[in-house]
């Protein structure tokens, strides 16, 4: 049995970034972005500006 490698792929670690230069969270006017490959994400509020990666791999299901 093999697992798909979409969904078995590990959630990539985001890494903290605190920038002037950021824009301010739309929900919550902060700063303080969690950055990961394809989207930032609020340290604050949680609130995402883009797709995760296995959201977009989920996109790809079916042909090709």
């Amino acid at each position: 049995m093999t697992d798909d490698p979409a969904t078995s792929a590990p959630t990539p670690p985001l890494i903290a970034v605190d920038s002037a230069k950021l824009r301010p969270c739309p929900e919550c006017g902060e700063r303080q972005w969690l950055e990961g490959l394809t989207y930032r994400r609020c340290a604050h509020c949680g609130f995402r500006d883009g797709p995760t990666p296995q959201e977009i791999l989920g996109h790809r299901e079916g042909p090709p």
